[in-house]
This record gives structure tokens, C-alpha cells and sequence, in this order.
């Protein structure tokens, strides 16, 4: 059995699907989920996140939210959240644009 993430914002699932971590920033700061971990509910801060499909490292902006884990799945409510690339030095500013966009700032 894999790890399910699913990703609930306003205008519908933005992912549902299997991968093997997530790694997300909470209120109380990073966090890393794989299969089997101990059940959290957690707020989330304005932040990047990512989470890895096979061999792909998917990275995400994220406007904050909630989630909630069990053993075998992550549930993540948020406002908004978008695709981003892997980020290099000269895309620090692309980044911060990003999370001011996400935040409604």
C-alpha cells in the first residue's frame, strides 16, 4: 500500500493520487509524511511544499491551510496552490512573487 495524498481547494481535488512522502511547512515548521506515520492535524503556513511521484519531484506553492494524516493517507484543505519548478538562486524572486500572489498580498 502507498501513501494517498489528496490536495482540496475551493475550485475542486488539485491532486489525488499515490506518492511516497510529502514534505509540507506547518505552523510549528517542516514537516516529512511517509506511509505509517502517526496521525497529525496541523495548520499550514504560506510556504512552498513538495511531494515525490516514482522518480519526480513535484514542488508546490501553497497558501496555507490544514492537514490531516493518518497511516496510509494526507489530506490537504487549502485556498490556493500552484505548480512550481525547482527553485535556483535566480528564481528566488519568481518565488516570493508567488507567495505573495497565493497569499492575496
Amino acid at each position: 500500500m502507498a501513501l494517498n495524498l489528496k490536495i482540496i481547494t475551493p475550485d475542486g481535488i488539485f491532486f489525488d493520487g499515490e506518492v511516497q512522502w510529502v514534505n509540507v511547512k506547518t505552523t510549528e515548521g517542516y514537516v516529512g509524511i511517509f506511509e505509517w506515520h502517526t496521525p497529525l492535524i496541523a495548520n499550514i503556513q504560506i510556504s512552498k511544499m513538495s511531494f515525490k511521484i516514482k522518480e519526480k519531484i513535484c514542488n508546490l506553492t501553497i497558501s496555507g491551510g490544514l492537514l490531516v494524516t493518518d497511516l496510509h493517507m494526507v489530506r490537504i484543505i487549502s485556498d490556493k496552490v500552484e505548480y512550481t519548478s525547482i527553485l535556483k538562486e535566480q528564481e528566488t524572486k519568481v518565488f516570493d512573487e508567488r507567495i505573495k500572489r497565493v497569499s492575496g498580498g
